[in-house]
């Protein structure tokens, strides 16, 4: 059986996201799109491709695994 990776990178910044910087060390990683298109297009091609938690609210992409 073929392990899946869990790199998100490649996929963020092809739809053109950034990192948003975190307000502690326990919250969830979170990116910012130019638009909400990009942000849902990432969210659904990250969670087919690791099979990652992750949900889409505006232009703000949130990762919960």
């Amino acid at each position: 059986m073929l392990k899946k990776s869990k790199a998100i990178m490649h996929i963020i910044k092809r739809h053109g996201g950034k990192r948003l910087k975190k307000e502690n060390k326990f919250d969830f990683s979170k990116y910012e799109f130019p638009s909400s298109c990009e942000a849902n297009l990432a969210c659904w091609e990250i969670h087919g491709t690791t099979g990652r938690e992750c949900v889409a609210v505006n232009h703000i992409l949130t990762i919960y695994t």
